[in-house]
């Protein structure tokens, strides 16, 4: 009570109350240069992961807080795991634009060092979210693919 009358209980509401937030996640690897997507790569070249992910539904435009990317690498058969970039990578989430986002992480040539023969990684991303107070958010998605094949390659004919 306040004056001597009762507080007035007042309507809230939260619209729409059932809402859809769906998403999509792909990675594309590509040679420097290149305008073909790749999977063999040789080690001494340069080479990249373009990575777009898509946020749908009206609610998208409430969120805040931070995207979290890193591409993983890991041998088949003998070899090193990679983490790239490691550490990982973090940017805003940006409510206010269209819900879609791209981000390409760049790997010097040289990077990846296969053994005799080359090696195949098995390439995946992972994504998720953190809140606005740094904390894991709702959103965690992942995308394996493709194979990668690195080897040494020669320049003699």
């Amino acid at each position: 009570m306040s004056n001597g009358l009762p507080f007035e209980h007042c309507e809230f509401e939260i619209s729409p109350f059932a809402t859809k937030l769906t998403g999509t996640l792909k990675a594309t690897v590509y040679e420097d240069g290149g305008v073909d997507p790749t999977t063999i790569i040789r080690v001494d070249e340069s080479w990249h992961v373009d990575i777009e992910w898509t946020l749908k539904g009206h609610i998208r435009r409430h969120l805040c807080g931070e995207w979290c990317v890193t591409v993983h690498l890991e041998s088949v058969g003998p070899g090193n795991e990679y983490t790239l970039p490691n550490p990982a990578v973090h940017f805003p989430i940006d409510p206010c634009n269209d819900g879609n986002y791209k981000y390409t992480i760049k790997v010097p040539a040289g990077t990846i060092q296969p053994e005799d023969c080359g090696t195949l990684f098995l390439l995946a991303v992972t994504l998720t979210s953190l809140d606005g107070c740094k904390k894991s958010g709702h959103i965690a998605a992942y995308c394996k693919g493709p194979d990668l094949m690195f080897y040494v390659g020669t320049d003699e004919d």
